[in-house]
């Protein structure tokens, strides 16, 4: 004896395309991840080249900051099929190592200025395979450093905290990749415009050669490549929450 199926909850449960009609929960993931990312730095970077003000001396030798490391872990959230929604904490490294002469003494040293930021990103992917969704992404976060800058010599050492804050925005591609249904890889790369509106050197306000505040500066490239674990209903049958 055959069994009968009701046509119309059968059409309920399948589309054409055999994607379920009915989604289940919105699907929500904790996300890792890390990339290449450029720096800007130009007041920084022209503070620490003059003498005196961050490493002793009448000559200073030291590399721009110009690039950096950037980590860190976030949630994913689709409220729709298509729109990705993202929390991140990061991590965006920052440093330059130099050395200088003082009274026939040499120092080496150290400037670090890190940033600790807190980010949200709207994203829009189109699903391009099965297996592959390609978009835009926008979003702004806080950005707080909390660095230090020092200098050895003579076997003492010398520091002083290097502080500042600001708001920051940034714009990329995004791709997001299916390797197992609870399991994604993301790839992202665009850029990043964040700096601080103020800076403190050992609790003074530090400023340009030219009487204006210097600025630490993140602005730049930036990429990232992570792995993303989601959680809650994933209908059978869908391939990806596109």
């Amino acid at each position: 004896m055959t069994a009968y199926v009701d046509p119309i909850r059968l059409r309920q449960k399948i589309r054409p395309t055999g994607e379920p009609a009915l989604k289940g929960p919105a699907r929500v993931g904790v996300a890792v991840f890390g990339g290449y990312e450029t720096r800007s730095m130009s007041d920084l970077n022209d503070a620490i080249a003059t003498p005196g003000t961050f490493f002793p001396g009448a000559s200073v030798n030291t590399d721009d900051i110009k690039r950096g490391a950037g980590y860190g872990v976030g949630l994913r959230f689709w409220p729709s099929e298509r729109v990705l929604v993202s929390f991140d904490g990061s991590r965006l490294l920052a440093k330059t190592t130099g050395s200088a002469v003082y009274g026939g003494t040499p120092y080496s040293g150290e400037v670090s200025v890190p940033a600790t930021a807190i980010t949200g990103t709207l994203s829009y992917l189109f699903p391009v395979k099965d297996r592959l969704g390609l978009g835009l992404g926008a979003g702004g976060g806080y950005y707080v450093s909390t660095g230090k800058a020092t200098a050895t010599g003579s076997g003492q050492t010398y520091s002083s905290d290097l502080n500042g804050s600001g708001l920051g925005f940034h714009a990329l591609g995004v791709a997001d990749i299916l390797l197992t249904p609870r399991l994604h890889a993301e790839i992202g790369a665009g850029y990043r415009r964040a700096k601080t509106t103020d800076v403190e050197l050992a609790g003074a306000t530090l400023h340009n050669a030219d009487g204006s505040r210097s600025q630490i500066d993140w602005s730049g490239f930036m990429s990232r490549a992570g792995l993303t674990i989601y959680f809650g209903h994933a209908p059978s049958g869908v391939a990806r929450p596109l």
